[in-house]
């Protein structure tokens, strides 16, 4: 048998003395007391709460954002198509309105040019006073000007306008005889009065 000595013995326990039942059961009492695995441990609800809280938050500040960025994106993008289409659109109807004049130009110069100048050619009456090209007259469901009518299709003329309408063409017969067909009546005065007065005009709906 090993001898203990009085270091190996359990503090509080006599050698000599036997304890009390009483001291054995507030022994066992105080270390159950220390390592009772059954102990309740306190939780931190309140700290979770704040941070499901927190949580929420967050979330919600997300949402807010990302809904912000698209309402901004739509305003953006609403502002931008109406800051590009002005210009757009002021450029193309310049641009439309270049090319009716430039239209209008060449053509009465290319029937001004078709009119003959020596000799009596070009006179489709009795009458010495020369004449451009007759117009074209109007065909069913067609609007053309008051007493006239649409440019003649066997010059190369431009025929219609950016706008997709026919331009418009008058032409007037001067002279002793004013009454060509395809013609507004002229003037037959003078020479001098004679050389005053139009003898074609062409007309852009636009």
């Amino acid at each position: 048998m090993t001898n203990s000595t009085q270091n190996d013995r359990e503090p509080g326990v006599s050698c000599t003395k036997r304890p009390s039942l009483s001291n054995i059961l507030g022994q066992i009492l105080a270390f159950l007391a220390i390592r009772n695995p059954l102990q309740p441990t306190l939780k931190p609800i309140p700290i979770k709460a704040n941070r499901l809280h927190t949580r929420k938050n967050q979330r919600g500040n997300v949402f807010a954002m990302l809904f912000a960025a698209v309402a901004l994106t739509g305003v953006l993008a609403a502002v931008g198509m109406q800051t590009l289409t002005g210009p757009v659109t002021t450029i193309t109807r310049v641009t439309q309105k270049n090319i009716a004049e430039t239209n209008l130009l060449m053509n009465a110069k290319i029937i001004a040019n078709a009119v003959p100048l020596n000799g009596t050619a070009g006179s489709i009456d009795a009458d010495p006073i020369k004449e451009a090209h007759a117009f074209v007259p109007a065909g069913g469901g067609e609007t053309a000007p008051a007493n006239g009518g649409f440019l003649p299709t066997d010059l190369g003329l431009a025929l219609t306008d950016p706008w997709g309408t026919k331009y418009g063409y008058c032409v007037w017969d001067h002279g002793a005889d004013t009454g060509g067909t395809n013609y507004i009546p002229g003037d037959d005065g003078t020479p001098e009065e004679i050389s005053i007065q139009p003898l074609i005009a062409v007309i852009s709906a636009g």
